[in-house]
């Protein structure tokens, strides 16, 4: 989906943002092992909201879900080091945007190889189709939320794993009730991978628990499919940077 150029452009503003690492915070699995990502509301002008906002992302996504507008609903770049990178378990991401109001599942994700991602080092897998099953019951493990375990084993059962292997710029976009998880990274090359995730307006949640209050949503302004090539000031803007309470 991008170039070896821009991919190079997206991975040097993130290294070269202080304001980003700052933001990181882990999650932990059950081994104790972390898993480090960033996460924000807004797509920005910079690199990343030319790419959240691209059309081959966020025009593709619209088309996929064919409810009308969308907007961003949150950008975030997941890390996985070497060795000890952490594993997360099996879940849908309506399992838990339900449980923050949102009505119906017109979420859609965008995910991006920000570097290789395979097997070996905590790369994606899915069950194929398992977004037809409709929403599964969800519980928390370690600070994680996971499905329901059994359920998971019968459709994987019925239905089959996927490993999701992605050079750098490729991408794979899919539903939120998608069953997914990725697991640990034992190679010696870290796992990095930006993923937008994308509402229809319709699905504005009802309630929106944030310590401001509501947030303010509107429709993602698209650029044209060459607008990361345009880019020439690597420097991040300033983000609300999302950091849970209790995070490690």
């Amino acid at each position: 989906m991008f170039s070896p150029d821009e991919m190079e452009k997206m991975v040097k503003s993130i290294e070269g943002s202080n304001e980003f690492e700052k933001a990181n915070f882990a999650e932990r699995d059950v081994h104790n092992r972390k898993i480090v990502q960033s996460n924000w509301n807004v797509p920005g002008e910079d690199i990343l909201g030319m790419v959240a906002r691209n059309a081959k992302v966020a025009g593709v996504a619209e088309q996929l879900m064919g409810h009308g507008d969308m907007y961003m609903y949150t950008g975030k770049v997941t890390m996985k080091k070497p060795k000890i990178g952490g594993e997360i378990v099996w879940h849908q991401d309506y399992g838990y945007y339900y449980n923050n109001h949102a009505l119906f599942p017109d979420f859609i994700n965008v995910l991006i190889g920000l570097t290789k991602s395979d097997h070996e080092n905590g790369g994606l897998q899915v069950i194929k189709g398992s977004h037809q099953c409709g929403r599964i019951d969800h519980g928390k493990l370690v600070g994680q939320t996971h499905a329901d375990l059994d359920r998971v084993n019968l459709i994987l059962k019925a239905q089959g794993l996927v490993e999701v292997n992605l050079r750098p710029g490729d991408a794979i976009f899919f539903h939120c009730n998608l069953l997914h998880r990725s697991g640990v990274n034992n190679s010696d090359h870290r796992r990095w991978n930006l993923i937008f995730t994308f509402n229809t307006m319709r699905n504005y949640h009802y309630r929106v628990d944030r310590k401001n209050g509501d947030m303010k949503i509107e429709a993602i302004e698209k650029v044209s499919a060459d607008a990361v090539k345009k880019v020439h000031n690597l420097k991040l803007q300033y983000r609300d940077y999302h950091v849970p309470d209790g995070s490690m």
